[in-house]
């Protein structure tokens, strides 16, 4: 990675032009006076921001404040970014009072003496900015490649529509039972408060709006440009949209009704961390929606490591051994790390990190197994026949409406062959118990392999 796109945010009277000219000979150096630019541009990577100097005037009180809010909201949308403030150090006072941002902060900046030339100063950022962040960040610079076709990529194949429509179905009876729980007067809560972690686009904010006139949901993802594309899909009133990582969530996130982390998000990222902080921001009464890739899915044993058909499901180019999926974008292929799970091995995990679970599904079967030509096969039948559909399967016309409500009934009774692992848990397990038997969620026990 190279530290070429460096923001540089004023905080002080003073600005020192001789070192913003001579940085910007050193790298693309972008220049605001103004903090709400610059957050803008952190939020949606317009474009990607490498490092961020904050030039602070540490002798004032009311410009070292603005500082420390400015570092609490960076952190808050990325955590790792590298971030320097530049102080002059020729005065004790001042380096105690730059220290004082450092101790009064979980952000620790580096500090960078102005009595050192630009080029010293260039080489300590780049020096500084080695470390690796705690997120894959070449998962995130292949997620805002791909932001603007996200939609268009993952909708091509029929198996990726079933297993959204599936998910989707899912959240949205979810919604509508949370909404009727909390109608109960012990709570004086008016609207459901959800959390997508990972939000990518804002598919299953879609899908709870159409579920609830009372929901106010979070989004949050790590790549900006995912984020933007949510923000332009979905209602800013009934959304917020937060730049940030699922290991570390915003500190004042608490009491959400139903936390999402849908599309098998937990194989891709930190598991545990991820799940710890969805119990640390979830109400007690609160519901966890998740999923992974099934490590017992019956597609493994149609597809095997060697088998380059391109007729596959596009999600099941997936190396279980390796821990490592190939996301296929025409003749590029991009490895990322994923990780399968048996259901128990995934419900011991919720365990550990003190949920209680009420429940699994696995999905899809035959819709991962099939080729996209077979498929499409039932679809031209129905087309045919002119049958009406009362729910968009993302306008794929290989999709086949009839095949996609056999196959919930076949992963019913295989209970652990689909592709896809669904998980109903909660901090009360009692109830989430009885919102997996409504939803004929199976019982999971924990001691299975």
């Amino acid at each position: 990675m190279h530290y070429r796109d460096i923001l540089w945010i004023q905080k002080t009277t003073r600005p020192n032009r001789r070192f913003i000219s001579e940085f910007k000979e050193l790298c693309d150096l972008e220049y605001e006076t103004d903090s709400d630019p610059a957050l803008y541009r952190l939020r949606f990577d317009e474009p990607p921001i490498h490092a961020i100097v904050i030039d602070c005037d540490c002798d004032d009180e009311a410009l070292r404040n603005q500082t420390i809010d400015l570092l609490r909201t960076v952190r808050e949308i990325d955590p790792d970014i590298p971030i320097f403030v530049l102080i002059e150090t020729d005065s004790v006072e001042l380096a105690y009072k730059a220290g004082s941002v450092k101790a009064h902060t979980k952000m620790r900046p580096h500090l960078l003496s102005l009595s050192k030339p630009a080029e010293a100063l260039f080489e300590e950022i780049i020096k500084a900015s080695r470390n690796r962040p705690s997120y894959d960040l070449n998962q995130r610079h292949l997620a805002n490649e791909v932001a603007i076709q996200y939609d268009e990529i993952e909708t091509d194949r029929p198996g990726t529509v079933a297993y959204w429509l599936f998910e989707e179905e899912i959240i949205e009876e979810l919604v509508q039972m949370k909404e009727k729980q909390k109608a109960v007067p012990t709570r004086g809560d008016s609207f459901l408060n959800i959390l997508d972690i990972g939000c990518g686009t804002g598919r299953f904010a879609k899908a709870v709006l159409r579920a609830s006139g009372t929901a106010r949901i979070t989004c949050i993802d790590f790549s900006g440009k995912m984020l933007k594309m949510a923000s332009a899909n979905l209602d800013p009133a009934n959304c917020r949209f937060r730049r940030g990582v699922a290991e570390k969530l915003p500190e004042d996130f608490s009491d959400f009704d139903i936390v999402i982390l849908g599309f098998g998000f937990p194989s891709y990222s930190p598991t545990r961390q991820v799940l710890a902080e969805a119990r640390r921001v979830i109400a007690e009464d609160g519901w966890l929606f998740a999923s992974v890739y099934n490590h017992n899915a019956l597609a493994y044993d149609r597809w095997t490591e060697g088998d380059k058909d391109l007729q596959r499901p596009i999600s099941t180019w997936i190396d279980r051994n390796e821990g490592v999926i190939e996301i296929r974008r025409g003749s590029q292929v991009d490895r990322v790390p994923a990780r399968t799970f048996t259901p128990g091995q995934f419900a011991r995990e919720l365990k550990r990190a003190d949920f209680g679970v009420g429940g699994y599904k696995t999905f899809p079967v035959l819709y991962s197994t099939l080729r996209c030509k077979e498929i499409e096969s039932f679809a031209s039948i129905e087309r045919e026949a002119k049958m009406k559909y009362t729910r968009d399967a993302y306008n794929n016309k290989k999709f086949s409406h009839e095949l996609w409500r056999v196959d919930k009934e076949v992963s019913a009774s295989l209970k652990d062959r689909g592709f896809y692992a669904t998980f109903l848990a909660s901090a009360s397990v009692e109830d989430v118990l009885r919102v997996g038997n409504q939803l004929q969620f199976h019982r999971i026990d924990t001691l299975s392999p």
